[in-house]
C-alpha cells in the first residue's frame, strides 16, 4: 500500500525541460509526465541520471502557448 501525503493523478503530457548548468546555460531534454500531484510530478525520461537538488525549467504545452514552471530534483 502507498502511503503519500497528495493523490497522484494519471497522465501522458509530453514536455520540454531545461536543466540548469553553471553560468546560466541551459540544455534541453524531452519527457512525459506520468503523474502529477500538488507537490510534484514524475517524468519519464531518457535520461538516466540527474543529480539530487539540480534546477530545472519545465515547459508544458496548453492551448497555443506554454505554461513554464521552476522545477527541482528531489529524492523519491
Amino acid at each position: 500500500m502507498e502511503n503519500r501525503a497528495y493523490k497522484r493523478v494519471p497522465g501522458n503530457i509530453k514536455i520540454r525541460y531545461y536543466l540548469w548548468k553553471p553560468l546560466f546555460w541551459k540544455n534541453l531534454y524531452v519527457g512525459n509526465i506520468k503523474n502529477l500531484s500538488e507537490k510534484g510530478m514524475f517524468i519519464s525520461t531518457k535520461t538516466i541520471y540527474f543529480p539530487l537538488d539540480s534546477l530545472l525549467e519545465i515547459s508544458i504545452p496548453f492551448k497555443k502557448k506554454a505554461l513554464c514552471l521552476p522545477a527541482k530534483i528531489n529524492n523519491v
